[in-house]
């Protein structure tokens, strides 16, 4: 039985999100919030195999909630939602090595396949619209030319790996991936028309 504890300011939100789980015979609800402050206080105490959250919670950052559930419990399936096709979000997402980005509007069963991939992919990544995402646009305060190596860990990630498995592929440090990472999405984060340049 997969445990899991759901973190989601909106009551709509909590109980769509709970419906969804439990409609699933393997799943189990062990608890769920709308607080990063009682979500730290009580998720690891619950032992859940699988965390979903906000990006953006009243009382905190949903992603880095997650990243922190996860150092606490190491193996833990991290499940965020925002908004679709949210370039930022989605990198930010997976420089903290967490498992899938889904957007809000998800259908249940994306819900579902999303968390069963947290607790049977290890270190993967998956957002449903990461490609899409990371070719609209997007220049750099400088150039926006993404660097040989970022390109490497940019077309890794694509293909839904995260930082640990990124960092063996390319035999560097994860801590290495996750400041590529950090550069790539700085890279991004301006400009939604302009074509992303390479090098050459």
């Amino acid at each position: 039985m997969v445990r899991i504890f759901t973190v989601h300011a909106r009551p709509l939100t909590r109980y769509g999100v709970a419906q969804a789980l439990i409609g699933a015979p393997d799943f189990e609800l062990v608890g769920q919030t709308a607080s990063a402050a009682e979500a730290l206080r009580v998720a690891v105490a619950l032992e859940p195999d699988a965390i979903t959250v906000d990006h953006r919670l009243p009382d905190g950052d949903g992603i880095e909630l997650a990243a922190q559930l996860r150092a606490a419990r190491p193996g833990l399936g991290t499940v965020v939602l925002g908004p679709a096709r949210d370039r930022q979000l989605i990198l930010r997402t997976a420089a903290c090595g967490l498992s899938a980005y889904l957007p809000e509007t998800a259908a249940a069963e994306e819900l579902v396949a999303a968390v069963r991939h947290s607790v049977t992919s290890g270190n993967g990544f998956s957002a449903r619209f990461l490609a899409a995402a990371l070719r609209r646009g997007g220049r750099s305060a400088g150039d926006g030319t993404l660097s040989g190596r970022e390109q490497q860990v940019l077309h890794l990630v694509q293909q839904g790996l995260g930082p640990r498995e990124i960092a063996d592929r390319l035999e560097l440090g994860e801590s290495t991936v996750k400041t590529y990472l950090s550069r790539i999405q700085a890279k991004l984060r301006v400009g939604s028309r302009a074509g992303l340049r390479t090098p050459g």
